[in-house]
């Protein structure tokens, strides 16, 4: 079992929150903006660690996937999220 992320839209801003299902705590919070099906956002982790991350959704709605990117470490990675059914 993964993270467990909340993504809260207003307009073309959000916030998105990652919970640790087996702790049931927050470890991360983000927010950013959205352009057309692109979400952009800025982030920062229960451990202090920032960074920043983009996203495209998939046509069908259910569906996030791109790259994050962490500034103390210079990683970046591919991400991918789904919608829980």
């Amino acid at each position: 079992m993964g993270f467990v992320y909340t993504i809260s839209q207003a307009g073309n801003g959000f916030t998105i929150t990652q919970i640790n299902p087996l702790y049931g705590l927050m470890t991360m919070v983000g927010e950013g903006i959205v352009h057309d099906n692109q979400l952009q956002f800025g982030w920062r982790a229960a451990d202090g660690s920032l960074g920043e991350a983009y996203l495209a959704l998939s046509p069908d709605g259910l569906g996030l996937s791109g790259t994050v990117s962490n500034a103390m470490t210079g990683m970046t990675v591919p991400a991918m999220l789904y919608r829980q059914q």
